[in-house]
């Protein structure tokens, strides 16, 4: 969908000189409304939203110091939480993932070298709170998933467990690793992870195997070539991945996994999805310009409780102008008249009426539609 969810909030954590370096690479939201944010260039700061700082930046209420084998110039690629437990991933010559207490920003982290060969970790998970599974921190390395069992008793203990991607002699990598959300209907044993393959997969702990369960993927996307960058559960049984191309997002129900759709993101042409988050009957996501919301539970509706409060009061001021200007005169909506031509003036999304364009996976051809139709 194409409307206006919230107006837009910018909170700087780096100043503007530190270009790349500075990049967000995660954030891990506390319980008190503080938010844990890890950059490339290594920095680790818990950030208070409620206290602005000294010229526009956010107010720092603690720093983590970094790993005991981590360089001053290594990069941090990922970071993963589970309530107190938050770890980081880097590379270098001897890439590394720290974990860190969230609460206790004076204890030094304990590390985890990354098996010989891996120049990083493509994807993390911290799982510390489940009742059915041991605490477990996991890697989305080059050819597998790796699990390791917390605590660690040293930096070089190996993996307990091994997930596996597609069939040998194909090699694949782990862009994304989820668990279930609390009280979903799935058990927690059930990993759901996107791979560079253009392949979602769920395996199932409680089994032996290092395989999958079961494989989903978008026939287009895996014949173009294009990575599942992100994945997330949704709904009771839907499952979704964020494409590599186009702000395409792809979505199955786990019972029929030769089933599927794919819808387009707003503005995002040309741009991966970066993550996604579900929450019940709607999505979450990031492209490279903007967040959005996929709503499949009738929310995306104004008067259904999506909007926030602000947008609207905008949208019922809107409403009553467009009423007292056409009162009593046809006026076409978002079309003015050119020398007996009417030619668009507002751009494709502005006159989108906020439903999702998308594909079903099972035609022959890619046939648009606009909005999901619901079973």
């Amino acid at each position: 969908m194409t409307r206006l969810v919230e107006r837009e909030r910018i909170w700087n954590v780096s100043k503007r000189s530190d270009g790349s370096r500075g990049d967000i690479v995660g954030l891990a939201p506390l319980g008190d409304g503080q938010v844990i944010v890890a950059q490339f260039d290594g920095t680790i700061q818990r950030l208070d939203p409620t206290r602005p700082g000294p010229g526009g930046m956010l107010k720092s209420t603690a720093h983590y110091s970094p790993g005991p084998y981590q360089g001053k110039k290594d990069a941090l690629h990922t970071l993963a939480y589970d309530a107190d437990t938050f770890m980081t991933t880097t590379s270098s010559q001897s890439p590394m993932a720290h974990i860190y207490s969230a609460r206790s920003p004076w204890t030094p982290p304990t590390s985890l070298s990354l098996p010989t060969g891996e120049p990083r970790a493509w994807a993390s998970l911290v799982s510390t709170t489940s009742k059915y599974l041991t605490p477990t921190v996991m890697l989305g390395l080059s050819s597998s998933i790796r699990l390791f069992d917390l605590p660690l008793s040293s930096s070089s203990v190996g993996a307990s467990r091994r997930l596996t991607g597609p069939d040998l002699p194909a090699r694949s990598s782990a862009y994304d690793i989820h668990l279930p959300p609390p009280h979903s209907v799935h058990h927690p044993s059930t990993v759901l992870s996107a791979w560079y393959d253009s392949h979602l997969r769920l395996h199932d702990l409680r089994s032996p195997s290092s395989s999958p369960v079961t494989e989903f993927s978008d026939p287009w996307i895996w014949a173009d070539g294009s990575a599942m960058y992100s994945s997330t559960w949704f709904g009771e049984y839907g499952i979704a991945g964020g494409g590599a191309r186009h702000g395409t997002v792809c979505l199955f129900d786990i019972r029929y996994p030769k089933k599927g759709w794919s819808v387009f993101s707003p503005g995002g042409k040309g741009s991966p999805v970066y993550s996604l988050r579900g929450e019940g009957g709607k999505i979450w996501g990031v492209t490279e310009k903007r967040a959005f919301v996929l709503a499949f539970d009738g929310s995306g509706d104004p008067d259904q409780g999506i909007l926030s409060d602000d947008l609207m009061a905008g949208v019922r001021r809107d409403r009553e102008m467009k009423s007292r200007a056409t009162r009593g005169r046809e006026i076409p909506n978002n079309w003015k008249g050119r020398g007996g031509r009417r030619v668009a003036t507002t751009s494709r999304e502005e006159e989108d009426d906020g439903s999702g364009r998308g594909y079903e996976h099972s035609q022959r051809k890619v046939e648009l539609f606009d909005g999901l139709p619901l079973p």
